[in-house]
């Protein structure tokens, strides 16, 4: 009988090996949103207080790539924000810098990609980039960051700018 083969699924040192991997993939899937929450229920007891923007920029950087074989520097857009606050008389500052990539989303065989219209190198895509599809333009703000195969890849945090399907021919 078929039932005769199954593992008694009350006893968990029984269960075969891919039960406690896909336990695990789901437990892994939901620490990022579980991190998430905890931050923002820890940051609702911080006091309120008006801050100040001193500078905003975005300028190119120079970044260097192994992946590039000595071929020079990939120049990327980077927004930067210079911030102040004062809390209880004590004043704090600080900077955010984000890179920002824009271009078009071209399937390969290892999966998304994007052209990056200034420096005209191809980024692998993860992350949250659902909003955009094959053919579409958009500008995406994120990292860079190797993939598996260490490889650059553009791990994406947020889509600023959906152009919709503006591409010229894909190349």
């Amino acid at each position: 009988m078929l039932s005769a083969n199954l593992p008694p699924w009350t006893n968990p040192t029984t269960w075969p090996w891919f039960v406690y991997f896909w336990l695990a993939a789901i437990a892994a899937g939901y620490a990022k949103p579980i991190w998430r929450w905890l931050q923002r229920n820890r940051a609702t007891s911080w006091p309120i207080t008006e801050g100040r923007i001193e500078t905003a920029d975005v300028h190119e950087r120079k970044w260097f790539s192994p992946s590039m074989s000595f071929r020079g520097h990939a120049a990327k857009h980077v927004a930067e924000l210079g911030y102040s606050y004062s809390v209880a008389g004590t004043t704090y500052s600080g900077t955010h810098k984000h890179l920002s990539i824009t271009g078009c989303v071209a399937s390969s065989a290892d999966g998304l990609t994007l052209k990056n219209e200034k420096d005209k190198k191809v980024y692998a895509l993860s992350g949250d980039f659902a909003a955009l599809g094959v053919g579409e333009r958009g500008t995406l703000n994120g990292k860079n960051v190797k993939d598996s195969n260490g490889r650059a890849s553009f791990q994406v945090e947020k889509l600023t700018k959906d152009y919709g399907r503006n591409c010229p021919a894909l190349s």
